[in-house]
């Protein structure tokens, strides 16, 4: 685990919980359309595609004046998704050890995005957060050949291009000042994933004498 890079999550959920989750966010009453917050017909003329997708946002923090709608945190159609991304956010963390021993604490969510992109849908580059200690998680809830996130790591200012393909039940952790976007679906098919934004204190812990020292203090 590396705070300061792209760490791939392979097989963070079965096939079978991830096909349960996917199939309740197809259920949810609750998608919009990403245009950018720009009129519509301005976003297809700038992008050159129908929209950015469609989006549910069933948790916000409270603190951020540009959330995308102020009920959602209470929300009952989005409740169960938000267990469901907890459960995401555990099971990742628990994949980020540094000898043994947790990489982050004081962790608290940010936002919760469920992202759906059809053919003609076209995510663009953006960043989820320019705070040096606030990470994204993307995790995939099936699979589509060829598509999925493209991330420009970027590493003592050097950028790295790369590409995070589509796998159902597979996930990706970043620092979300890293610019990424998502890739349109394959014809005849779509594609879903959710996005988790949470801060933390990034650990880097060495074991002296069985006394646990944080190197960023």
């Amino acid at each position: 685990m590396n705070h300061k890079e792209v760490n791939t999550l392979p097989k963070l959920l079965s096939a079978d919980v991830t096909e349960y989750i996917h199939r309740k966010l197809l259920a949810c009453p609750r998608f919009l359309v990403v245009t950018n917050n720009v009129p519509i017909r301005r976003f297809q003329m700038a992008y050159g595609a129908a929209d950015g997708g469609l989006i549910v946002s069933s948790y916000e923090d409270t603190d951020n004046p540009n959330n995308l709608t102020a009920d959602n945190n209470n929300d009952p159609a989005t409740r169960d998704l938000n267990v469901f991304a907890e459960m995401i956010l555990e099971l990742a963390l628990n994949r980020c050890y540094v000898d043994q021993l947790p990489s982050f604490a004081n962790i608290k969510i940010k936002r919760i995005f469920w992202n759906y992109y059809h053919l003609d849908s076209k995510g663009t580059f953006h960043i989820d957060d320019d705070d040096e200690n606030t990470w994204s998680i993307i995790l995939y809830l099936n699979t589509a050949n060829g598509c999925g996130t493209s991330i420009k790591e970027c590493i003592d200012g050097i950028e790295n291009d790369m590409m995070i393909s589509q796998v159902a039940g597979d996930a990706v952790l970043f620092p979300s000042s890293f610019e990424h976007g998502g890739t349109s679906a394959n014809p005849g098919m779509h594609r879903c994933c959710v996005n988790i934004l949470f801060s933390a204190n990034p650990l880097h812990i060495k074991t002296v004498s069985n006394i646990l020292i944080d190197e960023e203090k």
